[in-house]
């Protein structure tokens, strides 16, 4: 017998070897107990996801991407490079703690950065640097007295119990509340349009840092280092 809270369920157990006949049946008449199966497979949410991969439409409130400041300088690309590692060796530069260097530190390691990853015939590394100093110059003036914490990891359970892990490339602490800065290398003219592509991205980032600390994100900031541009959430 099985017994299921207060029901006694009787069995019949078969043994089977080399010289059994042949199969025991169960009579139509008998009861059985088998779970009711669905013919269909139920589709399920990806257990983990990387914010940098959504690219559903999500509810803006109304907000836009602006242009909050703009250097006269570029990165020159010569060439058709990948562009993703081309982006890779920009922001390995930009994530480490250059800012403390001396200018011509600055410049050797931006070399040896950018020939690591191939790209030393595609950017020059004088570029690179004055891209991150212009990034300096930009934190300074609009966030003064701000805490820097670069690629700082996020992650967070969403209402789908999905769990998002990410990295944030820079992550500002100031004493009205946190700003969120995404290093982008899109080169193009369409520079607004294509922000609009990383707005799921950064919204997950927004959410995760605010559930997390309770303290507000006041600005959320797109950077392109390429066309020295730095755009803003509205």
């Amino acid at each position: 017998q099985i017994q299921v809270g207060d029901a006694k369920i009787p069995i019949i157990t078969f043994q089977y070897g080399p010289d059994s006949d042949g199969l025991a049946t169960v009579s139509s008449a008998e009861e059985e107990y088998l779970p009711i199966i669905k013919s269909s497979p139920k589709d399920y949410p990806e257990a983990r996801i990387s914010p940098s991969k959504l690219t559903q439409t999500v509810d803006t409130d109304g907000e836009s991407w602006g242009i909050m400041s703009q250097f006269k300088t570029r990165i020159n690309i010569k060439g058709k490079p990948a562009m993703d590692i081309l982006g890779s060796a920009i922001h390995t530069y930009l994530g480490i703690d250059y800012a403390e260097l001396e200018e011509v530190e600055q410049m050797t390691v931006a070399r040896k950065i950018i020939k690591n990853w191939g790209m030393d015939t595609i950017v020059d590394p004088e570029e690179v640097v004055l891209a991150g100093q212009h990034l300096v110059e930009f934190l300074e003036k609009n966030y003064p007295g701000h805490k820097t914490y670069k690629e700082w990891p996020m992650s967070m359970r969403n209402q789908d119990g999905q769990v998002m892990q990410g990295w944030i490339d820079l992550l500002l602490e100031t004493e009205a509340g946190y700003v969120i800065i995404d290093h982008k290398d899109y080169p193009g003219q369409d520079a607004i349009e294509r922000a609009k592509k990383y707005t799921p991205q950064l919204k997950a980032y927004k959410e995760a840092v605010e559930t997390a600390t309770g303290r507000p994100v006041i600005d959320i900031i797109i950077h392109l280092p390429v066309s020295g541009l730095f755009l803003k959430l509205f």
